[in-house]
Order: C-alpha cells, then structure tokens, then sequence
C-alpha cells in the first residue's frame, strides 16, 4: 500500500512537473531538431573539406544574411511606397462600397444599404483609425515591444544551444550513451544517428517548402502584375516558417499592394492565395515533408494537427520531425534494428514512406 502511494505520488509529481517545464521542455525539443537538421547539412560541407566549425558558421551566416537581407527589402519598399499603398487600399474600399450600391441599383430586389457610399466609406475609415489609435497606445506598444524582445531573445538562446549541439554531436551524444549498458551502447549509438538523420530532414525539408513557396507567390504576382512582386515572394517564403499565421500574413500583406493598383488585381491574387495554401497545406508541403523525414504522407498530416493542438503554432512546426524520431524508436520496439537498417537512414534516395 505504501509503495502504491509513493509511485502514484511520484507520477503526479513527474507529470506537474512536465507541465510547468513545458515552455522548456518544447524549447528544447526545438534546438534538438534544429541542431539536427544543422549536422546534416554540415556533413555534406566536411565531405567537401571544410572543418565542422567553419561549416556550421557557413550555414549560420547563410540563413542570417537571408533573413537580413529579407528584412532590409521589405522595409524599403513599405518606407518609400507606404503611402501609396494605404492610400489604394483605402481606394480600394471606397470602390467595393461603391460597387454594392451599384448592385443595389441594378438589382432593386438586393437589401438596400443604408446611406450613401461615402458616409459607409467614411464610417468605415473613422473604425480603421479608432482601431489604429487604439493599438498604437503607449501601454500596448510597451506591452508588444517586451513580448517581442522577450521571444528574440528565446529564440537566440535556442538557436545557441542549437550551434552547440550542432558543433559538438558526437561529444553529446558520447555523453549520453555513457549512461547505458556497455554491451547495448553500440545498438543505441546507431538508433542517436538513425533518429538524428531522419529528424534533421526536417529543416532540408522544410527549407525546400520555403523556397517552392517563395517561386510559385513570385512568378504568380509577377504574372498578376503586382508591384513587388519578387519582394512579396520572398516575404511568403520566410513566412511559410510560422504555420497557420505566417501564410495568412503573407496572403493579406500581398492582397492589400494588389488592392492599392485595382480591385480586379486584388481579386485575383486573394483568389491565387487561397487556391495555393490549400495545395500546399494538403498535398505540396505533406508531400515534401514526408519525403525530407520518411514518413508516410498521412503521418505527417495526423502529427501537425496533433502537434497544433497540443503546442499550437511551435508544435504544428516541429510535429514532422517529432513524428520522424518517434517512427524509429516504434521501428526499434517492433524489430530491433541494426547496422544494415541503420545504413538506408544514410541515403539520399531511400523509400519515404518506410
């Protein structure tokens, strides 16, 4: 009875003290996935000669260089063009006023709106701008700074401990194999680097996603006419990082610069969008994902939908590579693996959907 109560204690006490260390715990995990994805692609630059420091400081200044220079892009345009922009945007609101009493007056049997179209458009402009004042107030402009310099600077700490790992594998994953049988440590040494392979297709894959995104917005703006169009490319790419939020974001900044040169236009690119992120979000990005980790398609789906629910937007990111590791260790409880299963991890070309 005792040592009944002293395990259902110590269960309570392990699963609170999971929760509270959830924050950490999922911080962690992602500096563990991207520690990953960076070792295999710095095995690739040490095949080509480059030692493992200088090669992990290539691709480090490769993605810092990207984002800067994406940032540094998209400011310029928004600083020299801003006006303008609002200005069509507000045009374009006036115009879709304009067209609903224009249907009204082609179609008498449509509820009629109330009032003239300018005092609707000067109704709705008056509620953007109370809006607008209201979120530019001193308190919540605190409020937003602290709350970005505070996940600037969780994000920096992942991303360090993330070199580290990076830098120093093979010193970290010594250290916990040191904690096993000595008879068992070469079979978990190979299920470290069967797992490590699988979950660091994760980033190889979703870089890919990043870039198919960024071509596709690109050559459909460009096609659609749309100022910026290779600028608003490269800002739906990076913002395919950040699931759910990020697409949106992307698909609303682009709608509201076709919005400011016509109401066709922006249609148009409202209309590519939606078409796009669904083909993305249930066949594109599955597809490649699942090919990046070697899990099967509907695998892929199942763990960013539960990812997303338990961990929202960090866990629907990082449930592939989550799904990817958990697929070796139920391969290694169903049939013990051993070097030659270790050995198609390895490859470029093995069957993803083992």
């Amino acid at each position: 009875m005792v040592w009944g109560v002293a395990v259902v204690s110590l269960a309570v006490a392990g699963l609170w003290l999971l929760y509270t260390l959830r924050h950490v715990i999922l911080l962690t995990a992602t500096s563990l996935v991207l520690a990953a994805g960076l070792s295999r692609v710095s095995v690739r630059l040490e095949r080509a000669g480059f030692s493992r420091l200088a090669s992990v400081g290539l691709i480090t200044l490769g993605l810092l260089v990207t984002v800067a220079t994406a940032l540094v892009a998209l400011v310029s345009p928004i600083v020299q063009e801003g006006d303008t922009i609002v200005q069509g945007f507000v045009a374009f609101g006036a115009r879709v006023v304009e067209t609903f009493f224009g249907l009204h007056r082609q179609f008498p049997f449509l509820p009629a709106p109330e009032g003239s179209a300018a005092n609707a458009t000067e109704q709705v402009l008056e509620e953007t701008g109370r809006r607008i004042r209201a979120a530019v107030a001193p308190e919540d402009i605190a409020r937003t700074v602290l709350n970005i310099l505070g996940g600037a600077v969780t994000a920096l700490f992942g991303a360090a401990v993330a070199l580290y790992l990076a830098i120093d594998r093979e010193l970290v994953r010594d250290y916990v194999l040191s904690f096993s049988p000595l008879e068992r440590r070469q079979h978990l040494e190979t299920l470290l680097d069967r797992v490590g392979q699988r979950t660091g297709g994760w980033l190889v894959g979703q870089v890919t996603i990043c870039a198919i995104v960024a071509v596709v917005t690109f050559v459909a703006l460009a096609l659609l006419r749309v100022k910026f169009a290779l600028l608003l490319g490269l800002v739906a790419g990076l913002a395919e990082f950040i699931p759910f939020v990020g697409p949106l974001s992307a698909a609303v900044l682009a709608t509201t610069v076709a919005a400011s040169q016509s109401t066709l236009q922006a249609v148009a690119t409202l209309a590519f969008f939606i078409v796009y992120q669904q083909t993305d979000s249930y066949l594109i990005a599955p597809w490649v994902m699942g090919r990046a980790v070697r899990v099967h398609v509907v695998v892929v789906l199942l763990a960013v939908a539960v990812g997303a629910e338990l961990f929202g937007i960090v866990g629907a990111l990082l449930a592939p590579a989550l799904a990817a590791a958990l697929s070796i260790v139920l391969d290694e409880l169903r049939t013990p693996a051993g070097p030659a299963t270790a050995a198609s991890d390895d490859g470029d070309h093995a069957d993803p959907d083992r």
